[in-house]
């Protein structure tokens, strides 16, 4: 399941869910190996996928948890 599908289906579930209290992103990388086997862009694909899913998430989960009182 890709970081977007992902995000789509956290959207999609039926309100009210339960207020996230913390949050994790881990959105994978190259493959494990050698890094002189990996191709640069291996790297902005695993690069982009992070910073966006982690942008995606917090948007979505943030003003739930402000609202119950988590977060900063």
């Amino acid at each position: 399941m890709s970081a977007y599908s992902s995000i789509t289906l956290l959207k999609g579930l039926p309100a009210p869910w339960p207020a996230s209290t913390c949050t994790r992103s881990n959105t994978g990388g190259p493959s494990a190996g050698p890094i002189f086997d990996v191709n640069p862009e291996q790297f902005r694909t695993a690069y982009t996928n992070h910073l966006v899913c982690t942008h995606l998430l917090a948007q979505t989960l943030v003003p739930g948890m402000k609202e119950a009182g988590y977060g900063r």
